[in-house]
């Protein structure tokens, strides 16, 4: 950690929670009483529509490279229906990716009209 940094100590502390979060959702998920289906979509916040499971799995950082918000929503979409799951919001999920990306250099930019970030590109398949 780095404690001569404010913003820095404030990011690893939020990286730290966002950790624990995961984890504890993974745990409850776990202890379902209902059988997971994978034809169907589940609803609530789990393991299989978590920003953070979307960005170390399909993300990459490059730079120079910019991803309009729309862009990379559409395939968070579409990961999430693959994994069965329902999506979260574009707001909340663009804010979490942000926070997400940000020791990465991973930023979000204005291009006319188009909210994009910046530094950040989709893994290969």
């Amino acid at each position: 950690m780095n404690n001569s940094d404010p913003g820095m100590q404030y990011l690893d502390d939020a990286i730290a929670l966002l950790i624990k979060l995961k984890e504890s959702l993974k745990e409850s998920s776990d202890k379902q009483l209902l059988p997971q289906d994978k034809t169907k979509l589940t609803r609530g916040d789990s393991i299989k529509n978590d920003p953070l499971e979307f960005y170390i799995n399909c993300c990459a950082v490059k730079p120079g490279n910019e991803i309009p918000v729309i862009d990379l929503f559409f395939e968070y979409k579409k990961w999430c229906f693959k994994n069965g799951s329902l999506t979260r919001g574009r707001r909340p999920f663009v804010d979490a990716l942000i926070s997400l990306g940000a020791p990465d250099g991973i930023v979000g930019v204005m291009r006319g009209k188009t909210y994009t970030l910046r530094n950040i590109t989709f893994k290969p398949d």
